[in-house]
């Protein structure tokens, strides 16, 4: 969605779990209509609601202009065969819609750790490989080259028409899965500008799509039993969260809860939104999504296998702000020095002038005294993108798996920083080679490329 353009893109969100996505997206997206299928699956109980709003959209299409395509994202337990018939047999070339192309995205990180460890891919995960035309095989970056050859070699197995498009953090030319052409005006002009890039519907329609066979339903009972074995914990809460108690929470997390996703907001900043998520093997994501247009509230849906949905709960209440909160002790290495006084006296780092709160940490990589120069010279000469680079880094910190949270935020003047709660358990010595380790990769990543620059570390 980050990538539409100036396409008017309608959302139809199967919600199996409530209401979350569709929050989260009439948040964060520009986005001509965002609708919601709640409290059910769409391939089942809702697929008359589907129906009926798709109808809906087609309508907005025909009489006001208003949506150029439309997107449906199913639940990951919903099985799409159903939902594929239903959309062919009922929208044709009379209604001016067509179903362009089943999109499957798969966790490789998942798949392969669960293949290693003996387990087979639920009912529902096979249907939605065997029946997508185009397969985004995500986290690539998380496992090895042979690991990657074996779970390409999987889905081969199982898709052999798909076409396989392997990416990180699920970045892909937008074309690559949507029916659009790009009508975008090309210079010869060197920019470094972005340049605006103009898509059109083809009118031609099926260069995405796979003539196949669908096995077996052609229509689901309403009531039919998933095989999924799903749980879910869904928490709600006007009290903000101690970042502290929330990376001790992590860190013990049950590891068959496989996604988290919501808003929150943290006690040392509570008038900020947060999008929190964990996908797969525990990788975090923290977005700044800037000040809440209402009162801050707490929205998050655990999800998983067989999970103790009371521990759970009660684990997450004892993260929240209350008059009794523990104090916690400061993290030290084995000189003594914390994990703010390691930061300041290292030049790979600058620690925000006023933000600091309590125990709180505001921080970010800037990189510039390590290659000699100013950051002047690394900004406005050499384009060195501070932002981009530390959302890089806490992307980079929080997807290693089984370590600390690191949190990130925008100040008044739009600088992205870290936040770190340098309180807790663990060891911080593990925490300051891993720091220091993906720093060091990240700088080599915008710095690299910059001619005659030697790190003087």
């Amino acid at each position: 969605m980050k990538q539409k353009e100036n396409l008017n893109i309608a959302l139809a969100i199967n919600d199996f779990n409530g209401h979350v996505d569709t929050d989260i997206m009439e948040q964060t997206q520009d986005i001509s209509d965002v609708i919601g299928l709640n409290g059910g699956c769409s391939c089942c109980s809702l697929v008359e609601d589907l129906k009926a709003k798709v109808s809906f959209l087609h309508g907005e299409l025909v009489d006001k202009g208003r949506i150029s395509y439309l997107v449906i994202e199913t639940s990951g337990i919903t099985d799409p065969r159903n939902i594929i018939q239903i959309l062919d047999q009922n929208f044709g070339k009379m209604y001016f819609i067509r179903l362009d192309c089943v999109v499957t995205v798969v966790d490789a990180d998942l798949m392969y750790h669960s293949f290693k460890q003996g387990e087979e891919l639920e009912d529902a995960a096979k249907s939605q490989i065997m029946n997508s035309d185009v397969t985004i095989l995500n986290k690539i970056d998380l496992i090895t080259k042979e690991e990657l050859d074996i779970v390409s070699s999987r889905i081969a197995e199982l898709a052999p028409t798909s076409v396989v498009y392997p990416t990180k953090y699920s970045q892909i030319p937008l074309p690559f899965i949507l029916d659009i052409e790009d009508k975008t005006t090309h210079t010869q002009a060197v920019s470094h500008d972005r340049t605006q890039v103009t898509y059109h519907v083809s009118k031609k329609g099926k260069s995405h799509r796979k003539e196949k066979v669908i096995t077996q339903p052609t229509v689901l009972p309403k009531n039919h039993k998933h095989s999924h074995a799903f749980d879910n914990v869904l928490i709600e809460s006007n009290t903000p969260v101690v970042q502290w108690k929330f990376q001790e929470f992590l860190k013990t997390l049950d590891p068959r809860v496989v996604r988290v996703k919501g808003m929150l907001f943290f006690s040392h900043n509570p008038n900020k939104q947060f999008l929190f998520h964990l996908s797969g093997r525990q990788r975090y994501e923290i977005v700044d999504n800037g000040r809440w247009d209402t009162s801050s509230r707490l929205h998050l849906v655990f999800i998983g296998r067989n999970i103790d949905k009371e521990k759970i709960l009660a684990d997450f209440n004892a993260t929240l702000l209350s008059d009794t909160s523990e104090k916690g002790e400061i993290l030290r290495i084995e000189s003594g020095k914390s994990f703010s006084e390691v930061i300041r006296g290292d030049k790979k780092f600058e620690v925000h002038p006023k933000l600091e709160s309590q125990s709180i940490l505001l921080f970010r990589l800037t990189g510039y005294l390590v290659y000699s120069m100013s950051k002047e010279q690394a900004v406005n000469v050499y384009g060195v993108n501070l932002n981009k680079m530390n959302e890089t880094l806490i992307k980079n910190l929080n997807s290693a798996v089984g370590t600390w949270f690191f949190g990130g935020e925008y100040d008044e003047e739009h600088q992205y920083w870290l936040s770190f709660e340098e309180i807790g358990t663990g060891n911080l010595e593990q925490l300051m080679k891993l720091l220091t380790n993906v720093s060091n990769d990240v700088l080599e990543l915008f710095y690299g490329n910059i001619c005659g620059c030697k790190r003087h570390w």
